[in-house]
């Protein structure tokens, strides 16, 4: 059985969608790797932040889930490395491994112990290895949980909004991750920078893309995701933009994205890299309106 290929979602700041973006992005990957003519791929999302956003989503942290089913289990003083934790979502492709704030308890600790930045890397050899795609969902934060994460991951996805502040940050977390590379992953690597919430409206946004594609150039996915109500309003249902309405161009942006992001680590999925070129060109004038 080959090894799944993971993922990290990471952004040191707080409000560039990361979490929107990874149960967004495992639900458009299945309809990419799962369509008719290809094999079932299976998907694990794992929630590694304490704010549990990414569990809230599908469970209710208060009423139906207890510390011994999510992630606290493995970052525990004695981790229980089990199956248990992993738990089903609606869709059959893809599962989940939940959190919850009392995780925020255990970072500090971890550093205490020989294994506690591997704890992520040993729960999945020692229950993962039938998944295909694991996307871990990350603290905002650069922390113990942070690199555990990086440190079993083979890929880094980041997502940022048009701010100053968050494409500025977008080169310390380079230095983290070529940090990770350097002394503990050295397969470790970038897959891309995500153009995240973008609303051609207004002029600050076409500034910061611009200044994006400037500093970090291919760096960057030909695929955008545009701001829109639509994925606002399948987030207050608890839907995937996939299960709300495929009819919107934020469904045919993420679409797209997981057939890039498919066709970079290798599964062989058809992208159209001419249209996305098309549909990712900067114009030479800026027209928006001001924020």
């Amino acid at each position: 059985m080959s090894r799944p290929i993971i993922i990290s979602v990471i952004n040191h700041k707080g409000g560039t969608g990361k979490t929107t973006m990874s149960y967004n992005l495992a639900e458009a990957c299945d309809m990419v790797l799962n369509s008719k003519e290809r094999l079932s791929k299976k998907i694990l999302l794992i929630d590694n932040d304490p704010q549990a956003s990414l569990t809230s989503f599908f469970y209710d942290t208060e009423e139906e889930l207890d510390d011994k089913d999510t992630i606290v289990s493995i970052y525990q003083d004695n981790p229980n490395y089990t199956k248990d934790i992993i738990l089903a979502t609606k869709n059959s492709n893809i599962d989940i491994v939940t959190n919850m704030f009392l995780c925020t308890t255990k970072e500090k600790s971890l550093s205490t112990y020989i294994d506690g930045h591997f704890r992520i890397k040993k729960f999945i050899n020692s229950c993962c290895l039938n998944y295909d795609l694991i996307v871990v969902d990350n603290s905002p934060y650069f922390n113990s949980f942070t690199t555990n994460a990086l440190f079993a991951s083979d890929y880094v996805i980041i997502p940022t909004n048009l701010t100053r502040l968050s494409v500025i940050g977008i080169v310390e977390i380079l230095k983290n991750i070529a940090s990770v590379q350097d002394n503990v992953n050295p397969t470790l690597n970038l897959l891309g920078i995500l153009v995240n919430m973008l609303d051609e409206r207004y002029k600050s946004h076409h500034v910061h893309r611009e200044m994006l594609y400037r500093q970090f150039g291919d760096l960057v996915f030909l695929t955008e995701i545009h701001v829109s109500a639509s994925i606002q309003n399948a987030e207050r249902k608890k839907l995937t933009i996939v299960e709300y309405n495929r009819t919107t161009r934020t469904y045919k942006e993420y679409i797209q994205l997981a057939r890039e992001i498919s066709n970079k680590i290798g599964f062989s999925v058809d992208f159209n890299i001419e249209e996305a070129y098309r549909n990712k060109q900067i114009p030479e004038e800026i027209n928006g309106s001001e924020d």
